[in-house]
């Protein structure tokens, strides 16, 4: 099976992408054009609520979203608000932005 990596990261340099066999794109970009969205970045000021309303409704509705990062960079109820309204089709959350949920979340 092969499959075209893409990433939107502002620090890599394109010749270790390249040698990872990784696109750099810009941000936009990757989310119009993603069948999957894996986070993996660090909490900052810049990356803190990164995904939010506004990158899901720009992500294909067959697209799947996938954070093993931190919870604080995805606004929670953006994304529940996108897996209800079919913005995306589905998400797996490893951590969330209040923690523990509560039993009704």
């Amino acid at each position: 099976i092969e499959m075209r990596v893409i990433a939107f990261d502002p620090y890599m340099k394109p010749e270790k992408a390249a040698a990872l066999g990784v696109e750099l794109t810009d941000y936009e970009t990757l989310l119009r054009t993603s069948d999957y969205v894996s986070m993996h970045a660090r909490v900052s000021p810049e990356t803190k609520r990164m995904f939010g309303e506004k990158q899901f409704r720009l992500m294909k509705p067959t697209a799947c979203f996938i954070n093993t990062a931190r919870g604080v960079l995805v606004d929670t109820d953006g994304l529940v608000k996108a897996l209800k309204e079919n913005w995306i089709r589905a998400a797996a959350i490893d951590a969330f932005d209040r923690e523990p949920l509560s039993a009704d979340y």
